[in-house]
């Protein structure tokens, strides 16, 4: 039995995926992101390997600076976005974590998003969670801070995921269980 919680906050906790997508194709414009391009070089990735993947199929020189640049304005956009829509939270989700903050099991979030504590604090989620990331760490390594932060060894907690990739760095902690959230639920 696992003892401890760490939550994927895009597309397990919250529907925020097309709040980022729509802020990442705002930030990138003229150049065009379809969905798919979104999905293939952004989603599940931190900003920085996902916006070189993207550059570079675009052909664009992808300098340090324009870089920077273009992460900035994503965020600017992504900060104004969280303001003017509703944050959907995943309603099996928020069950789970109710029930398992009623047990007494303590719960974390680890994204790459360094607006997750904005996210939390916006949906009223944030005081029920013992530890939430800023992006200090990509995965796997946020996986094992938070547990750290929590108190609890990573063989005793369970994660949960969105992408098949971040399930790949979640098992490679040596977590005990490893959840795998659909996407399209």
């Amino acid at each position: 039995m696992f003892k401890a919680a760490i939550f994927d906050l895009d597309g397990v906790l919250t529907d925020t995926a097309g709040l980022h997508e729509q802020a990442w194709r705002d930030a990138v414009y003229p150049m065009p992101l379809t969905h798919e391009d979104y999905e293939t070089y952004f989603d599940g990735r931190s900003r920085e390997a996902g916006l070189y993947s993207f550059l570079r199929a675009q052909l664009t020189e992808a300098n340090e600076a324009y870089c920077n640049w273009l992460m900035e304005k994503k965020a600017k956009r992504y900060e104004q976005l969280l303001t003017e829509q509703p944050i959907k939270i995943y309603p099996d989700t928020a069950k789970m974590i109710l029930s398992m903050f009623l047990e007494g099991k303590p719960l974390a979030v680890a994204s790459s998003s360094k607006m997750a504590p904005k996210v939390m604090e916006v949906t009223k989620l944030a005081p029920m969670f013992a530890f939430i990331s800023a992006g200090e760490a990509p995965k796997p390594k946020i996986y094992e801070i938070a547990a750290e932060k929590m108190g609890v060894p990573i063989s005793d907690c369970i994660i949960f995921e969105d992408s098949r990739d971040a399930v790949t760095l979640a098992i490679s902690t040596g977590a005990k269980y490893v959840t795998y959230m659909r996407k399209d639920r």
